[in-house]
C-alpha cells in the first residue's frame, strides 16, 4: 500500500516566528501540504504579504485581527478559522492583543517550488 503522504522534516523559518512541516501528496506530487505554527507577540505584526496557494489559519490561542485587500478586518478569536485564495493580499495580520501572545496553526497548499509567502511590492 503507497502512503499518502510523504514527510519532510520539521524546521525553524529562517526570520519569522514559525516552525513548519512539509507533506507531499503521494497521489499528487505537484501539491504540498505545508502546516505551520505562527506565533504573534503581544502587539506583533507582519507585514502585507500574499500567499501563492490556499491558505486556512486556525487560532489556537489569543486573538488575532486579519483582513484580506477588499475585505473588512476582523477580529478572529481562539477556536475561530479562516480561509485565504491563492494570492490573496493579506493586508493586515496581527496579535489583537498588546499584552497576550497569539498563535495561528496554518495548512497551506503549495506547488512546492514557490514562496510559502512573498511580501506584497508597495
Amino acid at each position: 500500500m503507497q502512503p499518502l503522504y510523504g514527510h519532510r522534516a520539521q524546521r525553524r523559518l529562517t526570520g519569522a516566528n514559525d516552525e513548519h512541516t512539509n507533506q507531499i501528496n503521494a497521489k499528487n506530487p505537484a501539491k504540498t501540504i505545508l502546516v505551520a505554527t505562527v506565533t504573534y507577540a503581544p502587539g506583533q505584526a507582519s507585514t502585507p504579504h500574499k500567499h501563492p496557494g490556499s491558505i486556512f489559519a486556525y487560532v489556537v490561542e489569543g486573538s488575532v485581527e486579519s483582513q484580506l485587500e477588499g475585505a473588512p478586518s476582523r477580529i478572529y478569536r481562539t477556536g475561530e478559522a479562516w480561509y485565504e485564495p491563492p494570492g490573496a493580499h493579506h493586508v493586515i495580520s496581527r496579535n489583537a492583543s498588546k499584552t497576550m501572545p497569539a498563535k495561528l496553526l496554518v495548512f497551506a497548499v503549495t506547488s512546492g517550488h514557490e514562496p510559502i509567502k512573498e511580501p506584497l511590492e508597495r
